[in-house]
């Protein structure tokens, strides 16, 4: 799904393929639900990370905003 940055121009003018990695965070999340910290990757990482910081905001994207998260570490 993609994932959106909208306060970095150098990333707002597109989303950026990512994946939620659920089976290090070891549970299912249900809609409305609050969870933290779930580990993703991005796809294009060497595109997006060279940009995102530590506190940066994005959101998922399917058909519709799905979810919102703020980056806590970058590895």
């Amino acid at each position: 799904m993609p994932g959106f940055f909208e306060n970095i121009p150098a990333l707002s003018s597109h989303g950026y393929d990512c994946r939620l990695l659920m089976p290090e965070y070891g549970s299912s999340i249900s809609p409305g639900e609050t969870a933290e910290p779930i580990p993703m990757v991005f796809i294009s990482q060497d595109e997006v990370l060279m940009h995102a910081k530590v506190g940066a905001d994005f959101f998922l994207w399917e058909g519709r905003k799905i979810g919102v998260g703020e980056i806590l570490k970058i590895e």
